[in-house]
């Protein structure tokens, strides 16, 4: 279950690894809102890789590019949007 659930694959990441998790990687990608706080509270950097899924979910976007990316919120709308 763990290899195949988004949000358990960050759980363990996070809590039990405390690290990242390349071989569940594929399985967070197919989540946008998991992607981010994978990105954001693990791997504690962007995620290229991760950005167009991310992107799918303007919010998590927005967040995205303040949080992990450092945008100001200007730049953030725009990049959420898909306008950089």
């Amino acid at each position: 279950m763990i290899r195949t659930d988004p949000e358990w694959a960050y759980w363990y990441a996070m809590d039990v690894m405390k690290q990242r998790w390349p071989e569940a990687e594929p399985m967070i990608l197919t989540d946008p809102a998991w992607a981010y706080w994978y990105a954001r509270d693990v791997m504690k950097q962007r995620w290229p890789e991760a950005e167009p899924m991310i992107r799918t979910d303007p919010e998590r976007a927005y967040w995205y590019a303040m949080d992990v990316m450092k945008l100001n919120e200007m730049q953030a709308r725009k990049w959420s949007k898909g306008r950089d």
